[in-house]
């Protein structure tokens, strides 16, 4: 084989020249890498031989390699509250063990992940809705959406003596109101607002309101004030709004993201007025802190090392959608836009925006004021209604330094209570199109046990009375108070 190879080579060489012999011009380098490719050749017919094999093999390996992951990188919950007769009752109705603890699946397995799944959640069934716009004095307006309003068909046929009418009205009149309250860029029709919505109206047969902001959804901007992470005037009138058309009935309060941010600092602002209005309130994937925040979502420019890449994704991201608000109301902005200092194309990410439109807009003195009056934690010590936090630690839209702050300022009030899980994304948690994601059942666990309190710690008047030992705490680790860690 060697010598048919040989006899074309040497016709190549120039006439001019001597022909060399065989032995020469085969070196033994030339010879090596003969051997090398006929083997090569023959490793690659018997891999495709054992093609089958092969395949089953990898598959086997990769499997038990994720197995193994899954295994070894465990689901915790941890609790960080104080103990008192009102965490008590709230952690029986939780029972945050660990088998109801949140189990991540290779889908939810990644913070960025389950943010994705939750992002692309489909709606759940549709539930009748009626939608009310209020107006501020301002001339702005936000809208409220009711949901299960209609009563059924089987209360209906029971409602037929007086009795049960009587005690149809009753129940109509005292049914629980939760008020829930979007992220940033999104609107009362969004997904997880609605499975929510849906949850609380098909499990415990409450009544749901959606909140859509100024200017959110469909709706338009009819004033120059847009709303932004710190301005919770809105916020008051709807609780005032619904307190007055039901003021028999308990109204707990749930935000997500920058709706969990708004609300908690509604509560911290209103203080021990709020008790009589609110029973209780959850909040879901709040960014808490933004100063620490900045780190992790707000850039002025590329990222400076590939581990900061996702977070300027996401601040490029949120950034695109809030320029889409900014230009379809270009006409009501339109006498604050002209101070700008920069083009509206320039600004790329989230810190562009709040430093040369928010800042500007809504009237703050610079953006370390925007961010300082907007942080939510700062007024957790002045809450007064029992309230839940829950966060996941792999969100990659809220850094670790604003929960490692958010943690030690709830340790400290005795009507807070947050958990945070290993994994579950921002808004995630594993949620499907026909069932509640575990932060949704934890949501609702958790205001079940509020009416509960109230039965039993309250007064008429929907005051809640936190007697116990609110300075005591069950475990310590550091300077947090941790109820329980699994």
């Amino acid at each position: 084989m060697i010598s048919d190879e040989v006899e074309p080579r040497q016709q190549l060489l120039p006439p001019s020249s001597s022909a060399p012999s065989a032995e020469p011009f085969l070196s033994p380098s030339f010879r090596s890498l003969e051997r090398l490719r006929a083997a090569l050749d023959r490793l690659g017919e018997e891999l495709q031989r054992r093609a089958p094999s092969w395949k089953a093999a990898s598959a086997l390996a990769l499997g038990v390699l994720t197995a193994l992951y899954l295994r070894w990188s465990k689901d915790e919950v941890h609790v960080y509250a104080q103990r008192n007769e009102m965490t008590e009752i709230i952690m029986v109705f939780l029972s945050l063990d660990a088998k109801s603890a949140f189990k991540s699946t290779w889908a939810t397995h990644n913070g960025h992940f389950s943010t994705l799944q939750g992002y692309l959640r489909p709606q759940p069934p549709c539930l009748p809705c009626t939608r009310e716009l209020i107006y501020a004095d301002d001339g702005g307006h936000f809208a409220l959406e009711w949901l299960n309003e209609r009563v059924s068909d089987s209360l209906e046929a029971s409602a037929r003596s007086p009795e049960n009418m009587l005690a149809l009205a009753e129940d109509l009149r005292t049914r629980p109101v939760v008020c829930i309250l979007h992220g940033v860029n999104d609107s009362g029709q969004h997904p997880y607002m609605r499975h929510l919505a849906h949850v609380v109206c098909t499990r415990k047969g409450w009544r749901a309101v959606c909140m859509t902001y100024r200017g959110c959804g469909s709706l338009s901007l009819t004033s120059a004030q847009a709303y932004d992470a710190a301005n919770t005037g809105d916020v008051d009138l709807a609780v005032e709004t619904i307190c007055a058309r039901f003021p028999a009935a308990p109204l707990f309060l749930v935000g997500f993201s920058l709706g969990a941010n708004i609300m908690v600092k509604y509560l911290g602002e209103q203080g021990a007025r709020v008790r009589q209005k609110v029973w209780g309130a959850v909040a879901i994937s709040n960014p808490w802190a933004f100063h620490p925040h900045l780190e992790s979502l707000h850039y002025t420019s590329k990222p400076r090392s590939l581990r900061r890449i996702p977070a300027w994704v996401y601040s490029f991201l949120v950034a695109y959608e809030y320029k889409k608000y900014v230009r379809r109301h270009r006409a009501q902005l339109a006498d604050r836009l002209k101070a700008l200092q920069r083009p509206l194309e320039s600004m790329h990410t989230l810190r562009d925006l709040d430093e040369n439109i928010t800042v500007p807009l809504n009237g703050w003195k610079d953006l370390e004021h925007y961010m300082t009056s907007a942080s939510s934690s700062e007024w957790l010590r002045h809450v007064e209604v029992p309230l839940l936090g829950v966060n996941a630690l792999d969100d990659p839209l809220v850094s670790r330094e604003a929960l490692a702050h958010t943690i030690e300022r709830a340790s400290r009030n005795p009507n807070v209570i947050l958990v945070t899980t290993t994994r579950g994304g921002h808004i995630g948690w594993g949620g499907q199109a026909k069932t509640a994601s575990w932060a949704e059942n934890l949501c609702v666990d958790f205001l079940q046990a509020c009416a509960r309190i109230q039965d039993t710690m309250g007064d008429s008047r929907g005051h809640v009375l936190n007697r116990g030992r609110e300075g005591e705490e069950m475990k310590r680790e550091g300077n947090k108070a941790v109820l329980s860690r699994l």
